[in-house]
């Protein structure tokens, strides 16, 4: 057994559902990274199933994005990586290190790099097998696998589908896979300060995320039942009147340990304020 497939029967054991290979040197030439020595890279996906919920008929409701109703999948994914690292070193003695969603590569070039997608118009990697709705972790190592630097064909992934730019509310995609951030509601959600006034319209009910330019992917309507059942840890759908009394102890507890926790309670709430105003004009 050579030294990828043994990685690949490591990456079974330890039920990641997506694993690809790259040599990092096209991405570490354009994004500094405190690692000189890495050979290669590997790049994984934790894959996760949405179930829409129907809004409740009565009361006041704010909506959070179903990706982010489970547990913090950054914590989920370094898990399974740094474990992979952990066996890797323990094995043939080499460095390794771990990162999703805050490490110094971006996680969809690094995906697209190791063949595990392409990049839609909604600028999600598409998975072949689970659609857009995945989590990207990836591991760097000077553990020399023989791999050669090489740059991913591109792949017209869309077609002619333009579902996601059609359908997004700000008009935030661009249409060729790139993203006018200022204007999309998920970016809004999380944004520190909202400067004008027609953000607070946009946000509508949402709370936390979006996935407008998610739920109408073809894609995704063919992976569905594939991806992976993660226990939801809060409701997509949100109490505005509890929300907002809710205090410090309270939201750590609940809304806290979700992936959407990290924006803190006084967002929350503040987002839940707008949603509350969005709906008395209605």
């Amino acid at each position: 057994m050579n030294k990828m497939e043994w990685i690949i029967k490591k990456a079974k054991e330890l039920e990641l559902d997506a694993l690809g290979f790259c040599h990092p040197g096209p991405l570490l030439e354009r994004y500094p990274v405190d690692f000189p020595d890495a050979k290669a890279c590997l790049g994984v996906l934790e894959s996760y199933r949405v179930e829409e919920s129907p809004r409740p008929e009565t009361g006041a409701w704010g909506r959070i994005s179903p990706s982010a109703i489970f547990a913090d999948y950054h914590r989920l994914v370094l898990e399974k990586t740094e474990k992979m690292g952990a066996a890797m070193e323990e094995e043939w003695g080499c460095a390794t290190r771990s990162y999703c969603d805050r490490g110094p590569l971006p996680d969809r070039a690094v995906a697209k790099l190791c063949g595990l997608g392409q990049i839609g118009r909604n600028t999600f990697l598409i998975n072949e097998r689970f659609g857009t709705r995945t989590y990207i972790g990836y591991l760097l190592t000077d553990l020399d696998l023989g791999l050669k630097e090489s740059v991913p064909e591109g792949n017209d992934v869309c077609g002619s589908c333009n579902r996601c730019v059609e359908h997004c509310p700000t008009g935030a995609l661009t249409g060729d896979g790139g993203i006018r951030r200022e204007r999309c509601v998920s970016a809004l959600t999380q944004a520190k300060e909202l400067e004008q006034p027609w953000m607070e319209k946009a946000l509508g009910v949402q709370i936390y995320g979006c996935d407008i330019c998610q739920a109408g992917c073809p894609h995704n309507r063919l992976s569905g039942s594939r991806n992976r059942f993660h226990p939801p840890m809060v409701s997509q759908w949100v109490d505005l009147e509890a929300l907002l009394a809710m205090g410090n102890r309270e939201f750590k507890d609940t809304y806290g340990r979700s992936s959407a926790g990290w924006i803190g309670r006084k967002r929350f709430q503040r987002n839940a304020r707008i949603a509350v105003a969005n709906q008395e004009k209605r």
